[in-house]
């Protein structure tokens, strides 16, 4: 199995300053049975702002409904305080965040749900003060710390084995009758070699990655030379692992050449923001969009509690977006930790408790139980997948699509 070890490789600053801001006793102040200190790291400035900014009203939605609803814990969250930590999207801005919560704030737990937490992970594992804080949420940005079970870390998601091959994205080209895709990324931990694995499971299916590209620099909307070079392949099929702002600059260029195409995969981008955005709404139709977690439009259980949870922060749709699921899915974690270890638990209860479970589903919202007991990546790999048609998200299933392990 491949550690991402490129996921980690922070700068030589980083380095220094793990060791010069490290904790000397190794003792964290969080409370035993008092009301919680909740730090989140997200990204509130710099690239894909506005999209991650709303992870911390997420995860407070969530507890406030917990509260509301009476929870088993709920007087655990009675006066409990939230400290919103902008990384500004940058490894550098997630260590310094990361520092700060446990050396200065002195929070009891870390939610974080963003692209820049690999530059914290070292921190946050090793530090003695910082390794006995729960550490929730994430999952998607290539930390080499998710694929172990023997620390603070616990992701939203299954671990990413970016070496394991699925046969997801070979069938759905097979489904559309696609014979020829692109495969386009940027050039970061995450992105890149997730599309690798994307090439495999295509050439596994026996068709043809006709135009490859896992280089593009993280937010660039100067697609141009992209857009004609799938052009000049032929391709029929477009699976990225790229960002709406990104992605559309694609998808704006192919429809302007008159370029037809039997599916355009994105990874992120459903969100009640797209909808409000028009000219998103005309550069993403028919566009396929997949979400690790249940979509509205289903109208269950489960999506209509986080809808109503989403409607309080401002969100009139109640379309869980990317980055709101993280904040959710973090709170609803912590919640759930609580519980399983007992209501006066502290930290390290709470993630003792947590390793030891295999029923975790977000209350409902996962397509999959998170056994975080395991570091393994699981048989199978499964998504829920929406399409924009006119202004409106179209489930393509009401239950996830899955892919086996080849």
């Amino acid at each position: 199995m491949r550690t991402r070890t490129a996921a980690a490789c922070v700068t030589a600053s980083l380095a220094l300053a793990l060791t010069a801001c490290g904790s000397d006793d190794g003792t964290a102040e969080g409370n035993d049975s008092g009301p919680l200190k909740v730090g989140v790291i997200a990204s509130l400035t710099g690239p894909s702002s506005e999209t991650f900014k709303v992870t911390p009203d997420a995860a407070d939605a969530r507890i406030k409904q917990y509260v509301a609803d009476g929870g088993e814990c709920a007087d655990r969250f009675d006066g409990y305080e939230l400290v919103k930590a902008d990384d500004t999207n940058t490894p550098e801005g997630a260590l310094r965040m990361a520092q700060r919560l446990v050396q200065q704030d002195k929070v009891d737990v870390i939610l974080q749900g963003t692209a820049a937490f690999y530059g914290a992970s070292q921190f946050l594992t090793t530090d003695p003060a910082a390794k006995k804080i729960p550490v929730l949420g994430g999952g998607f940005d290539g930390a080499p710390v998710y694929m172990s079970t023997d620390n603070n870390v616990f992701a939203n998601f299954a671990p990413i084995d970016f070496e394991v091959t699925y046969t997801t994205y070979g069938e759905l080209m097979k489904k559309v009758g696609g014979t020829k895709a692109a495969v386009i990324a940027y050039d970061n931990p995450s992105s890149a070699p997730s599309a690798e694995a994307t090439i495999r499971s295509i050439k596994a299916s026996g068709l043809e990655v006709a135009y490859e590209n896992l280089k593009i620099p993280y937010g660039s909307t100067d697609v141009g030379a992209v857009t004609q070079g799938m052009i000049d392949a032929g391709v029929d099929t477009l699976i990225t692992s790229l960002n709406p702002e990104t992605a559309f600059g694609v998808i704006g260029g192919l429809k302007q050449a008159g370029h037809e195409m039997k599916l355009v995969q994105l990874p992120i981008g459903y969100s009640a923001q797209l909808l409000e955005s028009e000219p998103s709404v005309q550069a993403g139709q028919d566009v396929s969009f997949s979400t690790s977690s249940a979509p509205m439009e289903l109208h269950n259980e489960a999506t209509e509690k986080r809808s109503a949870a989403l409607k309080t922060i401002g969100n009139d749709s109640g379309i869980a977006g990317f980055a709101e699921d993280q904040g959710y899915l973090a709170a609803d974690m912590l919640i759930f930790g609580l519980e399983e270890a007992g209501c006066d638990s502290n930290g390290e209860e709470i993630m003792a408790a947590l390793r030891e479970t295999n029923t975790w589903d977000g209350s409902g919202l996962l397509p999959l139980p998170r056994d975080f007991g395991s570091a393994e990546a699981g048989d199978q790999q499964c998504s829920y997948y929406v399409k924009l048609t006119g202004k409106e998200f179209v489930p393509v299933s009401e239950e996830p699509i899955c892919g086996d392990k080849i």
